[in-house]
Order: structure tokens, then C-alpha cells, then sequence
């Protein structure tokens, strides 16, 4: 309930402050979520603040979703409007992956509530099951916003997604890299000994499988830190 208010808050603000303002403070609040994670490595941190930000920061994220959405339904109005020879049907379906991308970015959001206030320790299933809400829904939302921005391209509203198509598409390498990696990480070792908290934390360094435990968690933060490439792309626009 406390976070109910500084969210009406922090919707009316970005209704009355312009578009161009709105994106800029929208990739400063993205941006800091990445430093947020690095921060929070730091156990003072993360055991006094870590779930105050990580709210308060979906809720930012949020908030960049809705402006895109926004910002698109407003250039297909402009299209019907000023457009000659334009589809009706191409014009709604574009409109209803706008909705799509939305729910897209939604999820991701949820998804990073979830892994914040629900630690490994507390619930391994949990936690893997809202990590893979962050990446697949964010992945997807990469690609059919490159999709979307290649057809305002084609109308001139746009650049080409050139930015756009190199994120997604090290998002995309990044999550086959961290699925191969885990595989040859536990390939020897039950899966009880690896849902074990401690056993990670402290995997033995003379195990063939600790370089692949080591490049697993590093594709893994890579993805998050992929999507700064998104972040400045949709500031840009």
C-alpha cells in the first residue's frame, strides 16, 4: 500500500511533462536499475535496500513500457491520418502488437519484482521460474520491437533498428550460452547437490565443471546488462 501513492505520483508526473523530457528521464531510471544490481553486491546494501529499489525500479520500468506504447499508438494515428494507401488491417495489427510489446515489457517487470524479493535460498524453484519471466518475455519484447520499428522505418518516422537488432540478438546468444553452460556445469553432479545454496557458493575451484559454473553466472549478468542497449535505443527514439 506505502508504494500505491509515490506510483500515482510518479504516473502524473510523466503525463505533464513532455514527450522528449519523459524518454530522457526514462533512460536515467533505467540506467540506474543497472547500477542498482551491481550495488547491491554489496551485502550492506542488499540487506537494507535491496527490495525498496527493486520495486520502486519495476515500477520505473513500467513506466518506460507505457511511454513506448504510447509514443507508437501515436505514430500509427499519424499514419491513418496523413498516409496514403494504407491498410486498415496492417495499421491493427500493428496496433495489437503494440499491446503485445506492452504485456511484454510487463512481464519482464514482474519478473524482476519477483527475483528481487525472492532469494534463491528462500525458493530455488521460484527464483529460476521468475528469472526465466525476465529474459523470455524480454527477449521477445527485443524482437517485436525491432519488427515494429522496421515498419515506421519504412514510413519514415524512424531510423532502421540497427541498435535494436544487435541487442536482441545478443540477448539471444547470451541466453544459448548460459543454457549450455549450466548444462556442462551439472552434467556431474545431482541435481540436489546443485540446488544446494552453499555447494554453489563454495564450488570446489579443482572441478572440471567450475569454468562452466563461472561462465554460466557471467552470460547470465551479460543478459542483464544487454539490455542497456535497449535502454538507449528507446531513449534515443
Amino acid at each position: 500500500l506505502p508504494f500505491i501513492p509515490a506510483l500515482s505520483i510518479q504516473f502524473y508526473l510523466m503525463s505533464v511533462i513532455p514527450v522528449p523530457i519523459r524518454l530522457q528521464l526514462s533512460i536515467l531510471a533505467q540506467c540506474w536499475t543497472y547500477v542498482h544490481f551491481l550495488v547491491c553486491s554489496m551485502n550492506f546494501f542488499k540487506k537494507y535496500f535491496s527490495n525498496e529499489f527493486s520495486l520502486h525500479l519495476c515500477y520505473l520500468g513500467m513506466i518506460i513500457g507505457w511511454i513506448r506504447y504510447k509514443q507508437i499508438n501515436f505514430y500509427i494515428k499519424n499514419i491513418k491520418i496523413n498516409a496514403i494507401n494504407v491498410d486498415s488491417d496492417d495499421m491493427a495489427s500493428l496496433k495489437s502488437k503494440n499491446r503485445l510489446l506492452l504485456c511484454f515489457y510487463f512481464l519482464s517487470a514482474c519478473g524482476m519484482i519477483g527475483v528481487g524479493n525472492i532469494r534463491l535460498s528462500e525458493s530455488f524453484y521460484v527464483h529460476w521460474l521468475m528469472g526465466f519471466l525476465i529474459f523470455f518475455p524480454s527477449i521477445f519484447y527485443s524482437s517485436f520491437t525491432c519488427y515494429v520499428t522496421r515498419i515506421l522505418y519504412r514510413f519514415d518516422i524512424e531510423s532502421y533498428p540497427i541498435s535494436l537488432i544487435i541487442g536482441c540478438i545478443s540477448q539471444v546468444i547470451l541466453f544459448t550460452l548460459f543454457i549450455v553452460m549450466s548444462y556442462f556445469s551439472v552434467r556431474n553432479i545431482s541435481f540436489n547437490t546443485f540446488i544446494d545454496l552453499s555447494f554453489r557458493l563454495h564450488w570446489p575451484t579443482n572441478q572440471s565443471d567450475y569454468v562452466y559454473h563461472c561462465l554460466a553466472s557471467a552470460c547470465e549478468w551479460l543478459m542483464i546488462l544487454a539490455n542497456v542497449i535497449l535502454c538507449f535505443s528507446l531513449s534515443n527514439r
